[in-house]
């Protein structure tokens, strides 16, 4: 899962030691996103298109 957001090196790290140093990236996103409440959202909407058919 590290690997799919982090970079590897960091990952790495982070599995071995638990923690890293702060380092600096020239170019980086971040991403704050809450996947419970989006996941709610998308089944709700899905719900609603099935019963629409209904």
């Amino acid at each position: 899962m590290l690997l799919n957001i982090l970079p590897k090196n960091i990952a790495d790290e982070l599995q071995k030691k638990k923690y890293v140093k702060a380092k600096k990236f020239d170019q980086t996103t971040v991403l704050f996103t809450n996947f419970l409440k989006d996941l709610q959202h998308t089944v709700r909407e899905y719900l609603q298109r099935i019963w629409s058919r209904v």
